[in-house]
């Protein structure tokens, strides 16, 4: 069943630097607390409490889903941005969660499309993460090059689909 992942916030205890971002951050994890019980109180029981950085799934598709979306709504989450600390935070935590095996994956994957003609794809940055195209980049003119499909199915072929292959 797919999921989605909601972002949020770290606990009162974390340094986000100013008072300014510091109440801005704990009124947006107030917001995710409150999601998370109306998620509960609407269809959604075992819906758990966001985690130190606010982070919660919610799963798509699971009976009442739907409804309790819904009804939550009124809470105004989807509009509101998340704080930019917690945003860094959260990539941080992704981040950190990238193994040495991935980011290999990740450059013998850019040489192997660059060695059979797909010069244009990008080489991984240094954090291992996967690059994203600039045909793939959003509002972007350039589309993917001829032959994209064939050579990546060439070099998933060659590699494995991933690191765990």
């Amino acid at each position: 069943m797919p999921s989605i992942e909601s972002n949020a916030v770290p606990s009162a205890g974390s340094e986000p630097g100013t008072a300014v971002e510091r109440t801005e951050v704990e009124t947006y994890l107030e917001l995710r607390q409150d999601l998370a019980e109306c998620l509960r109180d609407n269809g959604l029981p075992d819906t758990k409490d966001p985690d130190d950085l606010g982070v919660f799934t919610v799963q798509i598709g699971a009976p009442g889903a739907d409804k309790a979306l819904t009804a939550c709504r009124e809470l105004g989450l989807e509009s509101r941005e998340v704080p930019k600390v917690i945003q860094e935070q959260i990539e941080a935590r992704r981040l950190s969660k990238i193994t040495p095996q991935e980011k290999q994956f990740e450059i013998d994957l850019a040489d192997c499309m660059h060695e059979n003609g797909i010069a244009e794809w990008p080489d991984p940055p240094a954090s291992g993460d996967r690059p994203t195209p600039n045909w793939e980049q959003p509002d972007t003119t350039s589309s993917a090059p001829n032959g994209l499909r064939e050579v990546m199915e060439l070099c998933n072929r060659k590699l494995g689909n991933g690191p765990a292959n």
